[in-house]
């Protein structure tokens, strides 16, 4: 697995090309200041080579004048007198003295610029100069500025050592020729550097100039964009404001669907009361019909469609007098037909066990139901309890899912074993398996047992209502 410490990212094409421009320039530098070090050398070297040369000279020139004078010691102060008219002569000059052989044969210091020198004697590298007789040249420090110390012997015109001359000159510094090729090489330094600054600068130029064209590029396409977002907001705007038109408009027709909604409702709760109060009219006309009947059978017969109609009309009673106008409350309906055949058949001592869940149902179903229902309680009011006061009716309707069932009884005699209710000729008993049947698009039982026993069953999803009802 490779270390990631020691991976480094590839290099793109201007990095590698300022990476060796820097390295080329770093090296014209390096060669200048090596010219500039070797050209220095070279001029101190030769300025060397020409103050010993000249100081050979001026030794020379010098061992023949003090020749003249080395004489006896009664010659010491012209000796002295000529040391410093050289001296005077020459600024660079720091120190001259003449060291003279006596009886001895030791050597004395008889004239000097300087006057703490008179007297002394030769130390061993002025009398070495004797044994090599060639001059010593040698560097020396004289207030901190450099300088050549040259000893060498004077000679009489015969060949023979007279004395020893030690002169001390401050070395001509070749500082100014030095400076200035030093100064060239700072030049030649700075040029490159500036040439080489010039450069990044150019490269930087060129970066921002090209950073500053994105930038416009980017600004125009900012401005574009914004131009473009301006007309969509623009356009969303209209479109919103014919969006909030239209739905000002839908608004406004909802308002008038509700009210002409609200008006129709209006309407059937008026046309199920009228309805309501006709039916109750026809009844009582049937009432009245069946007092001034001469015999019972007409009685029977305005009773039992006097109760019918009163049935129909209990249908629209409930529909005017609810909120909703489309369904009925079977639970309640059931209730409010029995109260009223008991005080028809005048059967309050008989007990009606009604179990009946608040099943709604919509008109359609309703009225046919309510006509059932109306016939089979009419048939066990009037036959069930002959003969006796008390009895009881059992009603119960359930609903599993979209299937009701209803079960009706009651504790009379029951259905005569001969009678088939399936098919027989009674008209109430043909009237509830026809309604069942082709209206209700349910089926009907007669179970056996004690009493009389019906089972109605029928699916509420044949009869869609616009409010769910159970």
């Amino acid at each position: 697995m490779m270390d990631s410490s020691t991976h480094t990212p590839p290099q793109t094409a201007p990095a590698r090309g300022r990476t060796r421009n820097t390295a080329v320039i770093a090296m014209i530098m390096l060669l200048f200041l090596a010219l500039s070090a070797f050209s220095t050398l070279s001029i101190l070297h030769q300025d060397r080579k020409n103050q010993s040369e000249q100081m050979l000279t001026t030794s020379q020139v010098l061992e023949r004048v003090l020749a003249r004078y080395a004489t006896p010691p009664a010659q010491a102060f012209r000796l002295q007198a000529e040391l410093d008219n050289i001296a005077s002569r020459d600024q660079r000059i720091v120190r001259l003295t003449l060291f003279l052989s006596d009886a001895h044969d030791s050597f004395t210091a008889v004239a000097s610029t300087w006057p703490s020198q008179l007297g002394q004697p030769a130390n061993h590298r002025l009398l070495r100069v004797l044994s090599v007789e060639t001059p010593l040249l040698d560097e020396e420090t004289v207030a901190g500025h450099s300088a050549v110390r040259l000893s060498f012997p004077i000679h009489a015109d015969s060949g023979e050592v007279l004395g020893i001359l030690d002169m001390l000159m401050i070395a001509e510094q070749p500082a100014t020729l030095a400076a200035g090729i030093y100064a060239a090489a700072a030049s030649i330094f700075m040029a490159l550097l500036i040439a080489y600054f010039t450069r990044q600068q150019g490269q930087l130029n060129q970066e921002l100039t090209r950073r500053l064209k994105a930038e416009g590029e980017l600004t125009r396409h900012r401005d574009r964009l914004e131009d473009s977002v301006h007309e969509r907001t623009s356009e969303l705007i209209k479109a919103n404001r014919l969006l909030e038109h239209e739905i000002n408009e839908r608004e406004l027709m909802a308002d008038r669907i509700k009210a002409s909604l609200a008006e129709k409702e209006l309407l059937l709760q008026e046309i199920h009361h009228r309805v309501k109060n006709n039916l109750q009219i026809v009844a009582s006309l049937l009432d009245m019909a069946g007092r001034r009947a001469a015999n019972k059978e007409v009685l029977d017969i305005c009773t039992e469609l006097s109760c019918k109609v009163h049935g129909i009309s209990l249908v629209h009673t409930q529909l005017y007098q609810n909120e909703a106008i489309d369904h009925i409350d079977m639970a309640k309906y059931i209730r409010e037909l029995n109260a009223y055949l008991v005080r028809v058949f005048n059967t309050s001592q008989i007990e009606a066990q009604i179990e009946a869940e608040h099943i709604h149902l919509p008109i359609a179903a309703a009225t046919p139901l309510g006509m059932v229902l109306n016939e089979l309680l009419t048939n066990s009011y009037k036959h069930a309890f002959k003969g006796r006061n008390k009895g009881s009716i059992h009603i119960a309707m359930v609903q599993n899912g979209p299937s009701i069932t209803i079960d009706m009884g009651d504790d009379g005699p029951g259905i005569p074993e001969d009678l088939n209710p399936q098919e027989t000729n009674s008209m109430g008993l043909k009237l509830i398996n026809n309604i069942v049947t082709y209206q209700l698009m349910g089926s009907i039982e007669y179970p056996k047992g004690p009493g009389a026993r019906v089972r109605i069953q029928f699916d509420r999803d044949h009869f869609p209502s616009r409010t769910a009802g159970s």
